[in-house]
């Protein structure tokens, strides 16, 4: 069953905690500094591919194509962000990963559907959530 308050409130937790956990250790005025010696480039590199995992995942074993939707979503929003944020160098590279996990996350949300459109229960609303 479709679940789309939970289904939307979930991905986008998802995506919300990881990107802020990303900001959080990448902050210039913090004492997480490049934590690790990570540059925050490389925590974005690392970052939207668990995004993009997390989603497709949940929205794969839950039969439910809102997950990786709304990560798309939010994916192609980053990407567009960092092509207009030029403060850090290596944004372009991050821009061209988080626009091509969005795209992994459209074609996943795709075929998710297309699966439950086929078992016969895309439409099927659960009340309860």
């Amino acid at each position: 069953a479709v679940r789309p308050f939970t289904s939307l409130y979930t991905s986008w937790l998802a995506v919300a905690c990881t990107v802020a956990t990303a900001s959080a250790l990448t902050k210039r005025d913090r004492p997480f500094d490049k934590f690790l010696g990570a540059e925050p480039s490389t925590w974005a590199k690392a970052i939207v591919p668990t995004v993009a995992a997390i989603t497709v995942t949940l929205g794969a074993v839950r039969h439910d194509a809102t997950m990786p939707a709304v990560a798309a979503w939010a994916l192609f929003a980053i990407g567009i962000k960092q092509r207009q944020d030029k403060t850090y160098p290596g944004d372009a590279s991050v821009a061209s990963l988080a626009t091509a996990a969005g795209y992994v996350c459209s074609a996943a949300a795709v075929a998710v559907f297309g699966m439950t459109l086929y078992r016969g229960d895309a439409w099927v609303v659960d009340a309860t959530s």
